[in-house]
């Protein structure tokens, strides 16, 4: 799934577990805890979504990642009280994108798309064991619509107020 999905149920998930009054050290574990495990969730049904494994030089293709940059940059400056859900929503990527990709291609010289730790060893295998069931639309340009929907129904869920 891309950023912004993951910064959604990130926030989404702080927002819930705010509201319930626990001390806020089991708030910050629980949150902690749940939007890392969303991240395996969401990825793991990734393949639902336009989710090419590597870049694409297409117009769709540059046009659909601009959109999700931009749609994130201004979802994290809009809901950056849940700076906390949407950090720990987004470590996967941070580790295995950011940091180990980053490194192999810096430091060893090796530009490949697939170096990742989190990715695969632990969200591959519950999406094989789990969700094996779903079709594979991530070279498909108009599955990008499913995710859309998706981050939709997330932040319509973080905007209506909540009833505890």
């Amino acid at each position: 799934m891309q950023a912004i999905t993951h910064l959604a149920i990130g926030a989404l998930i702080q927002r819930i577990i705010e509201a319930q009054n626990y001390p806020p050290y089991l708030s910050v574990f629980i949150i902690i805890c749940l939007a890392f495990l969303s991240h395996i969730f969401l990825d793991a049904i990734a393949n639902i979504t336009y989710h090419p494994p590597t870049p694409r030089k297409t117009t769709f293709w540059y046009s659909y990642h601009l959109f999700v940059l931009v749609s994130s940059v201004l979802f994290v400056i809009i809901f950056i009280q849940y700076w906390l859900g949407m950090l720990f929503a987004n470590l996967p990527d941070i580790i295995d994108w950011l940091i180990l990709r980053n490194y192999y291609w810096i430091k060893r010289k090796n530009r490949r798309f697939d170096i990742s730790f989190i990715h695969k060893k632990v969200i591959d295998s519950v999406a094989k064991k789990c969700f094996w069931w779903l079709p594979d639309l991530r070279e498909k340009e108009w599955s990008a619509i499913n995710e859309l929907l998706i981050i939709a129904i997330l932040i319509l869920m973080l905007i209506v107020p909540l009833k505890v």
